[in-house]
C-alpha cells in the first residue's frame, strides 16, 4: 500500500511521521497463520450423501481405530465367508450389561437350538450388532462377508430411530436379508412369536 499525501487514514499519518511510506502484504499462507480462525475463510459445507451411499464410505477418521474388546471377541474363531450373520439393535448395549439381559439369553438360545435341532455349524454363525456408527457396522460386515442376514426385530429398533438406522441400511444391502420376529416379545414369553421365528429358520 503507497502511503501518498491523499486521503491519509490517521494511521497512515502516524506510520508516515515515523519515516514508514510503504507496508508489504504478506503472502497467503502467512496470513493465513496470522489471522484469527474466524477471519480465515471457510469453505461452502458440502451436502450429506444420500443414506443409501454411506454404508459404502470408509471415514479417514474412524478407518484405523481398533474395535472395541467386546466387538473382537465376535470374530473369535470365525472364518469369512460366514454362512449367516445374525444381528439386531440393541445387541452391543446387551453385550456390555454385566449380566445377559434375556433378549440376550433368547438370541443365544436360538443359535444353540439350530445347531441342535437344524444341523447347523456353530462355524455356520456369526453374530454382530446393528447398534454402531457406519464404520465399525461395515468393519464387521466386511470381515464375516455372510451369506445370508438373519436380522431380529427388536423394541428399540422399532422406537429408537437411531437404532434402526443401521438395519435399514442392512436391508439396502445385495446379501439376502431375512427378517424375524421380535427377540422382546420372545423374551416376554411370546409362543406365538417363538414358533413363527422357528418356522422360518427351519427353511433358510
Amino acid at each position: 500500500m503507497d502511503l501518498n499525501e491523499h486521503t491519509l487514514t490517521e494511521a497512515q499519518r502516524t506510520l508516515k511521521r515515523l519515516g514508514i511510506t510503504h507496508l508489504l502484504r504478506p503472502p497467503v499462507a502467512v496470513q493465513e497463520e496470522i489471522l484469527p480462525a474466524s477471519d480465515v475463510p471457510q469453505a461452502a459445507p458440502q451436502p450429506e450423501p444420500p443414506l443409501q451411499n454411506q454404508l459404502a464410505q470408509k471415514p479417514a477418521a474412524k478407518a484405523n481405530e481398533p474395535l472395541p474388546l467386546l466387538l473382537r471377541s465376535l470374530f473369535h474363531g470365525k472364518q469369512s465367508p460366514v454362512r449367516t450373520m445374525w444381528c439386531y439393535a440393541g445387541f452391543y448395549q446387551d453385550m456390555q450389561e454385566a449380566t445377559n439381559p434375556p433378549r440376550l439369553v433368547v438370541f443365544k438360545k436360538i443359535q444353540e437350538s439350530v445347531c441342535q435341532h437344524l444341523r447347523w455349524q456353530i462355524k455356520d454363525i456369526c453374530s454382530w450388532p446393528t447398534d454402531l456408527d457406519l464404520s465399525t457396522f461395515r468393519k464387521g460386515f466386511e470381515f464375516f462377508n455372510p451369506g445370508l442376514i438373519l436380522l431380529f426385530q427388536t423394541d428399540q429398533a422399532v422406537h429408537d430411530q437411531s437404532s434402526s438406522l443401521d438395519a435399514q441400511l442392512l436391508k439396502q444391502t445385495t446379501h439376502r436379508v431375512v427378517t424375524l420376529p421380535s427377540l422382546d416379545e420372545m423374551a416376554r414369553g411370546n409362543q406365538n412369536v417363538k414358533n413363527e421365528a422357528w418356522k422360518i429358520l427351519q427353511t433358510v
